[in-house]
């Protein structure tokens, strides 16, 4: 392999440090954001704290409906981070469990055509949906965004899997324009 080839090779962007210094923002953010509330002891109290309420589900909203430049490759990311997840990659909860976007009441993230019964998001514009689906698609992505983080942490991972790195890609790819509005 020559010179040129080598840097090529070296010129893709990783996104496992940029990932990781972005859960750090996020994690200091919600100590100060949550440093009144005795409840929060651990991460995991902070994430399921989130999920139920707070700024960073507010701006999540906020960029579901975004139809600018913004909106549009935040809902890529997700579309890709729901993709991967659920046909190319197994990630697994703190029980060993698969974590998929799937509900229990059938509701479905994906990009394709609406088939019956299916909650569509296509990439150029949203769809509106009922409040219930928001709120459980905000709870099951920041829960993903968390397990993401905890495998990166914890070793969990299989660096040459590239389902894994489109993974980290994607979470990051959310993570930031949520976190962006919050420090604005």
């Amino acid at each position: 392999m020559g010179k040129a080839e080598k840097l090529f090779q070296n010129s893709n962007i990783e996104y496992i440090t940029p990932f990781l210094k972005l859960w750090l923002s996020f994690n200091a953010w919600y100590k100060q954001d949550s440093e009144h509330d005795n409840s929060i002891k651990t991460d995991r109290d902070a994430i399921n704290k989130y999920k139920l309420d707070g700024r960073i589900k507010h701006h999540f909203k906020l960029l579901m409906k975004d139809n600018y430049d913004k909106g549009m490759n935040f809902r890529e990311a997700l579309s890709l981070l729901a993709i991967h997840l659920d046909k190319n990659y197994s990630l697994l909860d703190k029980d060993n469990r698969p974590i998929k976007y799937s509900f229990d009441e059938g509701v479905y993230f994906y990009q394709s055509k609406k088939p019956k019964g299916i909650i569509f998001y296509d990439l150029k514009n949203y769809v509106e949906v009922d409040v219930a689906f928001e709120d459980a698609f905000f709870s099951k992505t920041l829960e993903i965004i968390y397990a993401i983080r905890c495998q990166l942490v914890h070793g969990d991972f299989d660096l040459e899997n590239k389902y894994f790195i489109e993974l980290i890609k994607n979470a990051y790819l959310v993570l930031y324009p949520i976190m962006e509005e919050v420090f604005k």
